[in-house]
């Protein structure tokens, strides 16, 4: 293996959405993937945000990612209608959180995933498949 893989195993908790086997493994082998060495700290969080149609709730959230140093969070209760792509700037600093979400057609405001990377992060982003209002694959 190079210095740029790694290996990841998870397990969901009962009650979960989540696939309960702890294989396979996630292995990147990619220069992309230079966000991932021993040397380095990576922030990674979740964040059930409720909504993200509240201006407020989108500000708390930029100051957030930005003030914990997080590169990759998932966000769930999202709440902004279909799939696509936006960017949250950081008021008074010099970053932006590129946000990728998949969500309901129907403008209903109800769930919805999304998740917002670092700008490392997002040049090591290989693809983002968007599943339903409740998934998508990275």
């Amino acid at each position: 293996m190079s210095e740029y893989s790694t290996k990841i195993h998870a397990t969901a908790s009962a009650g979960t959405d989540a696939l309960r086997n702890p294989s396979p493994m996630v292995r990147v082998n990619s220069m992309r993937a230079g966000l991932l060495n021993q040397n380095r700290t990576l922030g990674i969080g979740c964040w059930n945000v409720r909504t993200f149609l509240d201006p407020g709730a989108q500000s708390l959230a930029e100051r957030s990612l930005y003030q914990y140093n997080i590169y990759v969070c998932c966000l769930s209760e999202f709440r902004i209608p279909d799939s696509g792509s936006l960017e949250i700037r950081i008021p008074g600093a010099d970053s932006h959180f590129p946000l990728y979400h998949s969500g309901l057609r129907d403008f209903s405001g109800r769930h919805g995933v999304a998740m917002a990377l670092s700008q490392q992060a997002n040049h090591a982003l290989l693809a983002w498949e968007p599943v339903n209002e409740r998934m998508a694959y990275v």
